[in-house]
C-alpha cells in the first residue's frame, strides 16, 4: 500500500467513524436493506498488530476508536453482501481480564449494528470466536466452523496437488485442540483422511518426528506466533499451510524458507472485500466471515516468500 493509499484509508476511517457514532447511518441502511435484502451479515475484525494500527488509523484516534467498531468496507460472498467492521485492537487486549466489560460492550455494539441494518448473521475474526465461547458471550446465530473446515480441507488438497504430496499422507495440524482445530480434525476424520494433531492443550507438544523426511502438509491453526516454537523441528519435505492471522512475520518466513520449506497462506474463500483487507487477505473473503456455505466453497491461497 502506497503512502497516498494509506492517507486516503486513514481519512476514510475518520469519516466512517464519525458517521457510525450514531445510529442514523445504520438505520438508513436498514431501511434500504428491508427492500433490497442485500446485506445478510456483519463481519467484525481487528488490527492484530501495531504495524496494522499505524498503517490504517491516525495515532490520535486509536484510543477513541479502540472499543468502537467502525465500518471499513463491504464484502461479497456467494449471493449476499456483508458489512465489515473493525477497530484498532490487539489479541492481548481481548484476553486482558481488566478489559472484559469493554469486550462485552464491543460485542453488544456489533450485534446492535446487525439488528439496525437487518443482517441475519454476525461473525468475528481471529481468536474472538473461541474466546467469546469461553466467556459465554454471543458470537453468531450459526456455527462458523463447518465452512472454515471445508475451506481448510480444500486448501490442504490444493497444496497437496501443487507440491506433489499424496492425499494418503497424514496432515499435521498445529493447534488441533482449539475452537477451529478440533472441528477440523473431526471433519477430516469423517472424510477418512489421516490427521496428526499437535497441541499442548491435548497433551501433544512435539511434531510427529516419525514422519521426518516425508512430504506432508503442516497446517497451522494455532495462536499467532506458535509456529516459532517448532521451527527447529521442521524438515525440508514439509509444506507449511498457514491459516493463522496474520501472515507469519518476515523473520519467521525467512527462517522457515531457509530450510527449503514452501509456505502457503489461506487468504480466504471466493468473493471480495472492498477496500481490500491487509496483506494476505486481498481479493478474498476471510474463512471466518463466510455467510453462504456451499460445496466447494472455493478457497484462495497465496504463496509466501521472504519480503
Amino acid at each position: 500500500m502506497s503512502v497516498i493509499e494509506r492517507m486516503l484509508f486513514k481519512a476514510f476511517f475518520v469519516l466512517s467513524h464519525v458517521l457510525a457514532r450514531g445510529r442514523v447511518t445504520y438505520l438508513l441502511l436498514g431501511v434500504l436493506n428491508r427492500f433490497q435484502k442485500n446485506f445478510v451479515s456483519v463481519f467484525y475484525t481487528y488490527a492484530g498488530s501495531e504495524a496494522y494500527i499505524r498503517r490504517y488509523v491516525l495515532s490520535g484516534l486509536v484510543n477513541a476508536t479502540r472499543w468502537y467498531p467502525t465500518p471499513i468496507g463491504i464484502m461479497k460472498q456467494g449471493d449476499g453482501w456483508g458489512l465489515v467492521l473493525a477497530s484498532p485492537l490487539l489479541e492481548k487486549e481481548f484476553l486482558n481480564k481488566d478489559n472484559q466489560d469493554e469486550l462485552r460492550g464491543l460485542v453488544d455494539r456489533v450485534h446492535q449494528v446487525a439488528r439496525w441494518i437487518g443482517a441475519e448473521r454476525v461473525s468475528m475474526a481471529g481468536i474472538l470466536p473461541s474466546h467469546l465461547a469461553k466467556k459465554g458471550l454471543p458470537i453468531d446465530k450459526s456455527d462458523p466452523r463447518p465452512a472454515t473446515s471445508q475451506a481448510l480441507e480444500e486448501a490442504v488438497n490444493e497444496v497437496c496437488d501443487r507440491m506433489g504430496i499424496a492425499l494418503t499422507q497424514p496432515v499435521i495440524v498445529l493447534g488441533a485442540g482449539g475452537f477451529i482445530g478440533s472441528h477440523f480434525v473431526a471433519h477430516m476424520a469423517r472424510t477418512g483422511r489421516s490427521v496428526m494433531p499437535v497441541d499442548p492443550a491435548i497433551g501433544i507438544t512435539e511434531l510427529p518426528m516419525e514422519l521426518a523426511g516425508q512430504k506432508c502438509v503442516l497446517l497451522d491453526i494455532a495462536r499467532r506466533g506458535t509456529i516459532r516454537k517448532y521451527i527447529n523441528q521442521l524438515w525440508p519435505e514439509l509444506t507449511l499451510l498457514n491459516e493463522t492471522y496474520p501472515v507469519p512475520a518476515p523473520s519467521v518466513v525467512k527462517r522457515i524458507r531457509a530450510k527449503g520449506i514452501a509456505i502457503y497462506h489461506v487468504s480466504g474463500v471466493d468473493g471480495f472485500v472492498f477496500p481490500d483487507l491487509p496483506v494476505g487477505y486481498e481479493k478474498a473473503v476471510p474463512c471466518c466471515a463466510v455467510h453462504e456455505y456451499v460445496q466447494p466453497i472455493g478457497v484462495r491461497l497465496m504463496q509466501v516468500e521472504v519480503p
